[in-house]
């Protein structure tokens, strides 16, 4: 003989025909579908292909007086080579500079600068990271820091030259073009800006990299 039973009895009839469902397809799940893979430092492998070295340059001229810190990126992309070095992934660097332009105490000899200069220099490692379980390999640059010069300078008048005071305070008059490139260069960065003119020009590098700012 068929029964109507009363609405709050249903209900609760109802909840638990769910509850069995639900814990009867779970308990049906294949096993491996309810393991999650864990990864821990053992599963890797690390290498230091190059250690404390100078890695990229970039310059950048001051167009204004900032009366705070601005912040600047040195960014790299896959496949950029530093230090020998194709990078696996792009990676980005931070670095808060306070851009000042020239001032009066800025001299170049007896003359007053009248524009300024700022040359990063991004040093670091880069390390290889080996995944053992998939032989995956992984370069990448760790223990980063940007370091900056600030160069205040005279342009000619014809504007083909630059006169600045470089690390070792030598008085230095170059081609405009050298001295852009002596701010983003490796190679020429050290030459002009920081050894003796008696020391000459090393082979240019062939690292790239850009600078934004935000």
């Amino acid at each position: 003989m068929a029964r109507i039973l009363p609405r709050h009895t249903t209900i609760l009839y109802n909840l638990l025909l769910v509850g069995t469902i639900i814990v009867t397809g779970f308990n049906q799940l294949p096993k491996n579908a309810m393991k999650t893979e864990k990864i821990s430092a053992k599963d890797f492998s690390y290498e230091v292909l190059t250690q404390d070295a100078a890695l990229c340059a970039y310059g950048h001229i001051a167009t204004h007086d900032s009366s705070a810190f601005e912040k600047t990126q040195i960014i790299l992309d896959a496949d950029d080579r530093v230090a020998g070095y194709s990078l696996t992934n792009a990676q980005s660097f931070t670095k808060y500079v306070k851009y000042t332009g020239a001032h009066k105490n800025d001299l170049i000899g007896s003359q007053v600068a009248q524009k300024v200069a700022y040359s990063f220099l991004l040093t670091g490692d880069v390390i290889a990271v080996t995944n053992k379980k998939t032989n995956q390999v992984v370069r990448k640059i760790d223990n980063a820091r940007i370091t900056y010069l600030r160069i205040p300078y005279i342009v000619s008048e014809d504007g083909n030259s630059v006169t600045f005071m470089n690390q070792v305070k030598e008085k230095r008059t170059v081609s405009y073009s050298v001295f852009k490139d002596a701010l983003s260069n490796l190679s020429i960065r050290t030459s002009i800006l920081i050894r003796r003119s008696s020391e000459g020009i090393d082979k240019k590098s062939s690292v790239t990299s850009r600078l934004s700012e935000e």
